[in-house]
């Protein structure tokens, strides 16, 4: 009987909690007021930066409208700008190796086209990796970013990677955790890590910090830290 009774109690309550929530939107006290809120006029926008999240997904026409609406407001863009591509550059399973070639030869497509979309635009351009990047593991993670740098580069008249000209455009550098900083402006900086990096199980990969300065998530942690202080007065983007 006890127990009956019990599980009713349980069940009211369940069916009460519901009740007391509402679908209005709420927002904290201090910002009843935001769509009155306005910049001062009299400010100057200093950079813009483009964020691209999943661009490796590609609709059925095989044509992702992102991409075609970025490449025209680049090609507009006349003051100081940059592109940050979120991750998940590469659906399903990241970049295949070349003896998959049905599989490689999607892949190069959907990179190729977030590549193109920014192939002529002057400013600065990073790509990191997301979970679907690292799905064929760190071999996957760096193929995919050797072929975008060789892309980029390439593109800009760089072949070889002992140029001077040569950019790393996939952060953190072969699938090394970071934390890479990019200086965009005396203003702003992009502070790259892989956070696949942390998540991912190194028992399965154990060649995952060779060539890497940091080898430990202790002295990942210790080396964000002093980065984030070092650039305390600057306007941080951590991607």
């Amino acid at each position: 009987m006890q127990q009956f009774i019990r599980l009713l109690l349980i069940m009211g309550v369940a069916i009460a909690l519901p009740s007391c929530a509402n679908y209005k939107l709420h927002y904290a006290g201090t910002e009843q007021n935001w769509k009155e809120d306005h910049p001062d006029p009299d400010l100057k926008r200093t950079h813009t930066m483009y964020l691209v999240g999943d661009a490796g997904y590609l609709p059925e026409k095989g044509v992702n409208p992102v991409l075609v609406h970025l490449k025209k407001e680049l090609a507009q863009e006349k003051k100081a700008a940059s592109v940050l591509f979120l991750g998940d550059n590469i659906y399903p399973h990241g970049m295949p190796r070349k003896s998959e070639p049905e599989a490689r030869k999607e892949a190069e497509q959907r990179i190729e086209a977030q590549m193109d979309a920014v192939a002529d635009f002057k400013g600065e351009v990073i790509f990191i990796a997301g979970n679907h990047d690292w799905a064929n593991g760190l071999s996957g993670r760096r193929r995919e970013e050797r072929y975008v740098e060789e892309y980029l580069n390439k593109k800009h008249g760089v072949d070889d990677e002992d140029d001077k000209k040569w950019k790393n455009y996939f952060l953190p550098d072969d699938g090394c955790s970071g934390p890479e900083v990019v200086e965009i402006s005396k203003d702003l900086v992009v502070i790259a890590i892989d956070s696949e990096w942390w998540l991912t199980d190194w028992n399965r990969e154990p060649d995952i910090n060779d060539g890497c300065e940091i080898k430990s998530r202790t002295h990942f942690l210790f080396a964000m830290e002093n980065i984030l202080r070092k650039y305390r007065n600057r306007n941080v983007v951590l991607a």
